[in-house]
């Protein structure tokens, strides 16, 4: 499959196959599900991919793939420096607490990723806020995305099934 992309890069405006990188080798009754995905100075890009779906033969069944090219930007902010994981959980704890100080707040994801629109570089986190309020335990579960150079919450969202 990689020899499929090596091949159509130019096709799809693929200029260095080092940024492409094997994520997911899924294999079932019809065959092989490889996903490749771009990741630029250890980042992978947000929604970037080639995806091959190999028959058990080994002859290609179909592909989809998004190969947007990154722009000169997108590279300049890559090699900026962000904020820490420990600032971001910082901001995310602060956040929850501001309108509630007795809540309980716990990280459970926090990874950085290039996106291809400006800040170019975000933090995706998602947490957890607990209460008891009248003896019942109250679970919301959050999900946000920070600027990683400014630390701005640029969304928050709180998760379906949440109180």
């Amino acid at each position: 499959s990689k020899a499929f992309i090596v091949e159509e890069a130019s096709l799809f405006g693929i200029t260095d196959m080092e940024e492409f990188r094997e994520s997911r080798f899924i294999v079932d009754e019809y065959g092989y599900h490889i996903l490749y995905e771009r990741y630029i100075g250890g980042l992978p890009i947000k929604n970037v991919y080639v995806n091959i779906h190999l028959r058990k033969e080994e002859w290609i069944q179909s592909m989809d793939a998004n190969v947007v090219a990154p722009t000169p930007a997108l590279y300049q902010a890559i090699a900026k420096k962000t904020i820490s994981k420990g600032k971001v959980r910082e901001i995310v704890r602060d956040d929850l607490k501001s309108s509630d100080s007795d809540v309980s707040v716990g990280i459970s994801k926090a990874h950085k990723e290039a996106i291809l629109d400006p800040p170019y570089i975000i933090w995706n986190v998602e947490a957890r806020s607990f209460k008891t309020v009248n003896g019942q335990p109250r679970d919301w579960q959050w999900e946000f995305q920070i600027d990683a150079f400014t630390g701005e919450i640029i969304q928050k969202r709180k998760r379906p099934g949440s109180f």
